[in-house]
């Protein structure tokens, strides 16, 4: 075994080899990453494909034989499949008829540029199924805040995150489909609890959103939104999250 590996028998006779350094840790962590990075981006290619295919004219050939109506019951198949994978690399999956969003995947895959890249890219052309995108959108200022408490506030963003936070802020701004109440409330629920990450490294929101002008824009366009769309039975969340934030800021 490699320094810093131990080796453990498995009880039938194999020996495994289990990795107990953090250097290992992190460097499976991004191999894992880079893999499902790279089959989001092939998920991401083929849809765009099968769009291109599905809005072709009644009638088109497709490789000079079947058309594409004829084809769209097994295009659709196909596109089910791939949104599938697209969704893995984000950490989403179907839960009881709902999408759920693994933050530590999530997590994982804008620790990369090309994550924040791929992110940004099926946002902006709407390859990611509006409800996923509604999803991952407090998970990825989560994301975002936790880089930011411990990264130079002083240096230039990662690489991508600007462009990723600009496509969120369009999602957000978009009124039709518009971004559901209940994710602008988890919206504000990240910025409130991103508070306690950031005094633990000893920093202040001001200071990261100061340093930070499209995260800035991004929670700006959360509360005008939030202010039309959170009514109702949301009304009062909103305004007691809202309040929360607010003194957040006047106290940093």
């Amino acid at each position: 075994a490699n320094a810093g590996e131990e080796q453990k028998d498995s009880g039938d006779g194999d020996t495994t080899t289990v990795a107990d350094t953090e250097e290992d840790r992190q460097r499976a962590f991004l191999w894992a990453g880079r893999v499902a990075i790279d089959k989001g981006y092939q998920a991401y290619l083929s849809l765009v494909e099968l769009r291109r295919l599905l809005q072709s004219r009644p009638g088109d050939a497709l490789n000079g034989e079947d058309s594409v109506v004829h084809r769209r019951e097994e295009l659709l198949k196909d596109v089910e499949e791939n949104v599938s994978k697209l969704q893995g690399a984000f950490g989403l999956k179907k839960v009881d008829g709902g999408i759920e969003c693994d933050d530590k995947i999530l997590a994982r895959t804008l620790t990369l540029p090309k994550g924040r890249m791929l992110l940004s890219r099926v946002v902006d052309e709407g390859i990611l199924p509006h409800p996923s995108a509604c999803k991952v959108l407090p998970n990825a200022i989560k994301v975002v805040f936790d880089s930011a408490s411990t990264g130079d506030l002083a240096a230039a963003p990662p690489a991508g995150e600007d462009r990723l936070l600009r496509s969120l802020t369009g999602l957000v701004k978009t009124e039709h489909p518009s971004v559901d109440p209940t994710n602008l409330l988890q919206c504000l629920i990240s910025t409130i609890n991103a508070e306690n990450v950031i005094n633990g490294e000893k920093r202040s929101m001001k200071a990261v959103l100061t340093s930070k002008r499209t995260l800035m824009e991004l929670l700006y366009a959360v509360f005008s939104r939030g202010g039309e769309v959170c009514v109702g039975g949301f009304e009062s969340d909103w305004k007691d999250k809202e309040s929360k934030f607010l003194a957040i800021l006047s106290a940093s």
